[in-house]
């Protein structure tokens, strides 16, 4: 169920539109028939509780996490957290572990790999597949690029004004708790003990 999580962030993270909320209703459904950890739990009813789609919500998203915006208040690209612009050396980095596992960013969604939404389904993709390399893949992902960013945008995100929708406070919250939780759930393979490959990323 962790691949789920993963992809009800990047979903989230992501511009609304009735297809990708009706996908967030899947997975908080099946989310919440699990027996998650009471944190997470929380948070999914959180997050199924706001999946209305409505204009305000596009014109908050917009107000957030859109470059186009010029106040833009939560970067969503790792690179702009990393090295101060867009399009860096960490988004090549990235783009390179992802090609490792088959994983690419498709041109017509518009994100670059370093996007917090590509990042998300790409943890997706390695919590699914489900194997040692993938495992470690994911723990040195999570713990050598994701934690020098994301609290960073996440900070950013709740310190809007006006503060976020609460759909993006909830969002904001399950990324600090996926960031720190590393112990096995019920159901999930059991993660081998050794330290993970380095990722440099």
């Amino acid at each position: 169920m962790r691949n789920y999580l993963y992809l009800l962030g990047a979903i989230i993270f992501d511009a609304p539109s009735p297809g990708r909320f009706e996908a967030a209703r899947s997975l908080t459904t099946a989310l919440r028939a699990q027996d998650l950890p009471a944190g997470h739990a929380a948070i999914v009813e959180r997050i199924d509780s706001e999946l209305t789609l409505t204009p305000q919500l596009a014109c908050e998203h917009s107000r957030l996490f859109v470059l186009g915006n010029p106040d833009v208040a939560a970067q969503p690209y790792a690179a702009y957290w990393l090295e101060g612009q867009l399009m860096g050396e960490c988004t090549v980095n990235v783009a390179r572990h992802m090609e490792a596992f088959g994983f690419g960013v498709d041109r017509a969604s518009g994100l670059l790999p370093d996007h917090i939404v590509a990042e998300l389904e790409f943890l997706a993709l390695l919590s699914d597949l489900e194997t040692p390399a993938a495992r470690d893949a994911l723990e040195a992902f999570n713990d050598q690029h994701l934690v020098r960013w994301v609290p960073l945008f996440t900070r950013a995100l709740r310190r809007a004004d006006p503060a976020p929708h609460p759909l993006y406070a909830a969002a904001a919250d399950l990324l600090d708790l996926l960031l720190t939780e590393h112990r096995p759930w019920p159901g999930d393979p059991v993660y081998r003990q050794h330290a993970p490959a380095a990722l440099s990323i």
